[in-house]
Formats: structure tokens, C-alpha cells, sequence
């Protein structure tokens, strides 16, 4: 039996994350978590089953099946403040999935500035399509005039056959993507797509 990768991101910490699709463990702390999100806080000082083993036994190890490891690991990093070993640009992919657990998590308070400043780091013109695309699903909610740029770019330079690559993404398959930030904004850059096909002008509301 393989021994579990153990990623500790702070000294001394109490909750341990487990993905049973790898043998990744990511120890984090209650008190951080319960500061960052009214989730993590009901999940950890009420009456729920991971608050009392956490308060009998001093910690706690919680099993994420569903949960992306890569994009958990992020949020978790950001929270604990240990960003010092993630590359300076971040897939596109890898941030709509943060974002996608922020909203789970009810972390979009803290989440959206650290979004904007990896968007910040992406180049438009140099995004193939598919990638366009995540964009615009990562800017949507935290930092709209970035998603309008990036819509824009894609009315100009987009062809008719983007939308036989787009909707071919694992992304849009998985069910966690339709709900993001507390919109269906997936299926509104869906949309978008779409009206950029038709190259119809930005619309506003």
C-alpha cells in the first residue's frame, strides 16, 4: 500500500482533506476555514458529524470523492497564504475549477481578487479558442470588464467552427460547472458563443 502524499499548509493543522481518487492529503486549519466561509464555519462549530469528531479527538480527516484535488489545493493555498510555489500563469482550466468550488465554499469574497490578478496575467490575443471560452466563464461575476474584452476579441478573430471545439470541453460535462459564482454562467457564455457565431453585438442588461 502505497504511502498518501501529505501536503501540510500549516504547522499543526487539524483538518485533513482526502481525495479517494489519489493519495493526496492536504492538512489545513479549522479556524482558517471557519474565518474564510460560513460553510466550512456551520460544517465545523455545529452539531454536524466533522464539528464533533473535530471537537473529540482535536482533529479531523474529511473525504472529498467529488472534489477536484488541483483546484482545491489553490483555494486552500490562498486561504493559508502559502502562493509561493504556484506558477506565475495558471491554466485557464484549473481557475474555472477554483472558481466553480469558491462558489461551493461561498469563498467569492476572497476568491475574486486573487481571479482577477491570474487573469490579469493572461494574454487574450494569444488564447486558442477553447481557452477564450474558459476565460470568459473565470471573468464572469468578478471582473466583467475582462470577460467584455475577452468577448469582444472572440467576435473579431472567432470562425464559425469554434462552436464544434467549445462545447467539446470536460468542463461543460460536469455537472459542478452549470452553477458558478450563483448563476447558470455557463450556459450564459454558452450563449454568448452562440451570439458571437451570429456576430451579434455585446449584449447589455
Amino acid at each position: 500500500m502505497t504511502q498518501p502524499v501529505v501536503k501540510k499548509l500549516i504547522e499543526n493543522g487539524n483538518v485533513t482533506f482526502t481525495f479517494p481518487a489519489t493519495d493526496i492529503h492536504i492538512v489545513v486549519s479549522a479556524d482558517i476555514l471557519c474565518a474564510t466561509s460560513d460553510v466550512w464555519r456551520a460544517m465545523f462549530t455545529r452539531t454536524m458529524k466533522e464539528g464533533n469528531t473535530l471537537r473529540q479527538s482535536g482533529s479531523v480527516k474529511i473525504p472529498l470523492a467529488d472534489h477536484d484535488p488541483d483546484a482545491m489545493e489553490l483555494i486552500l493555498s490562498v486561504l493559508h497564504y502559502q502562493t509561493e510555489s504556484l506558477t506565475s500563469l495558471l491554466s485557464l482550466d484549473l481557475i474555472v475549477r477554483a472558481k466553480i468550488l469558491c462558489d461551493q465554499y461561498d469563498l467569492s469574497h476572497i476568491s475574486n481578487i486573487w481571479i482577477r490578478d491570474w487573469l490579469r496575467k493572461q494574454q487574450i490575443p494569444e488564447l486558442n479558442t477553447l481557452d477564450v471560452g474558459l476565460y470568459m466563464i473565470a471573468a464572469k461575476g468578478c471582473c466583467d470588464d475582462a470577460f467584455e474584452t475577452a468577448y469582444r476579441h472572440a467576435v473579431t478573430t472567432f470562425t464559425p467552427d469554434f462552436r464544434e471545439e467549445w462545447p467539446k470541453h470536460e468542463l461543460l460535462l460536469s455537472p459542478e460547472a452549470v452553477q458558478i459564482s450563483g448563476m447558470y454562467i455557463v450556459r450564459r457564455v454558452m450563449l454568448y458563443l452562440k451570439l458571437i457565431c451570429s456576430r451579434r453585438p455585446f449584449p447589455t442588461y
